[in-house]
C-alpha cells in the first residue's frame, strides 16, 4: 500500500523522499486505512504510530513534507492544533469560507486592517457605528 520507489510528487533534500500511500484516499487527500476492527484511521497516523509509538491524543500529526498521501514516518511529527493550522495558512491550504468576501454583513467595504487579536479583517463602518451607538447609551 506504500509506494516507496515510484516518483514521488514531492522531495525535500533535508528529509528525503515521500513514500506515497496507494491504497484509499479521503476527498481531502489523506490516506486512509481500516484497522479491522470497524475503526477508519488515517494512513499517516498508522505510519506515525509505527514509528514512535503512541499519539498524544492532545495534538496533531502534521506533515513536515506538506504531501497529504505521505506515510514516511520520519515526515511526521506530532504539534498543537495552532501550530498545524499556522502551517496551513502560511502554506496556503487553510479553508476559510469567508476570505474572498468584500464586504461585511451589512454591505460595508472590509478594510486591510486586521483585528486586535490579528485575525480577520475588520469593518471600520461597524466599528465606528457601534461605539457610537455604545456612547450614545452611556449618557
Amino acid at each position: 500500500m506504500v509506494d516507496k520507489n515510484g516518483p514521488a510528487p514531492k522531495h525535500n533534500q533535508k528529509i528525503g523522499a515521500c513514500w506515497l500511500w496507494t491504497g484509499y484516499r479521503s476527498t481531502n487527500g489523506y490516506g486512509q486505512i481500516n484497522r479491522g476492527d470497524h475503526r477508519i484511521d488515517y494512513a499517516h497516523h498508522v505510519a506515525f504510530e509505527i514509528q514512535n509509538g503512541t499519539i498524544d491524543t492532545n495534538l496533531d500529526v502534521m506533515h513536515e513534507c506538506d504531501n497529504r498521501p505521505c506515510v514516511r514516518g520520519t515526515h511526521l511529527v506530532q504539534g498543537t492544533r495552532s501550530k498545524n493550522i499556522g502551517d496551513c495558512v502560511v502554506r496556503g491550504r487553510h479553508f476559510s469560507p469567508y476570505r474572498h468576501r468584500t464586504h461585511c454583513k451589512n454591505g460595508h467595504l472590509f478594510t486591510e486592517e486586521k483585528r486586535p487579536d490579528g485575525e480577520g479583517r475588520i469593518c471600520r463602518t461597524c466599528i465606528n457605528d457601534r461605539a457610537r451607538k455604545y456612547r450614545k447609551g452611556r449618557r
